[in-house]
């Protein structure tokens, strides 16, 4: 599966542990602004499409490292559709979380898809309640979606002082 990378929040304390679990797994961000200067670590935001083909377990274990680092940006973490099937879709928001879905097609990335008896399931689990719309709303994954809407170009600069604990220097 095609990997792409999209960020679109993450708090200052947390941009450098983020950087830090993507260089973990072998990709590198960097950010034309701040290219030349090595001593500022930032997070570009927006997507990320890369070169990088991944195995479906690979894009959860990759989400799942980020989410560990970054629990409180952002972002989503997409495997795209291939001849085999759907892609993979985990967009974590910071105040609900984490969304799994999958994904139709390399045009529609954030676009959740669902088969026809999740959709029935929805309906019916939101079906007698007064915030009906409001529960389907969030089943669709619209909140985590909405987040990547209006991404402001640029990058989030890591806190100052935040370094990675060497094999010879535990923090």
């Amino acid at each position: 599966m095609p990997l792409s990378l999209v960020f679109a929040s993450c708090p200052p304390a947390q941009v450098a542990p983020l950087l830090a679990a993507l260089a973990d797994h072998g990709y590198e961000r960097f950010c034309p602004e701040h290219l030349n200067n090595p001593d500022i670590r930032c997070l570009p935001l927006g997507l990320d499409g890369t070169d990088a083909e991944l195995y479906e377990w690979e894009i959860h274990d990759l989400y799942a490292a980020l989410r560990r680092a970054a629990p409180q940006a952002g972002f989503a973490v997409v495997g795209g559709a291939s001849e085999e099937g759907p892609g993979v879709l985990r967009m974590n928001h910071p105040r609900l979380g984490d969304f799994p879905a999958n994904v139709p097609s390399e045009n529609h990335r954030l676009s959740p898809l669902f088969t026809t008896p999740q959709i029935t399931a929805m309906l019916a689990r939101s079906a007698n309640h007064p915030d009906a719309a409001l529960r389907l709303h969030v089943a669709l994954g619209q909140p985590w979606s909405r987040q990547f809407e209006s991404i402001t170009p640029g990058c989030l600069v890591a806190a100052p002082g935040w370094r990675a604990a060497t094999p010879e220097d535990p923090q």
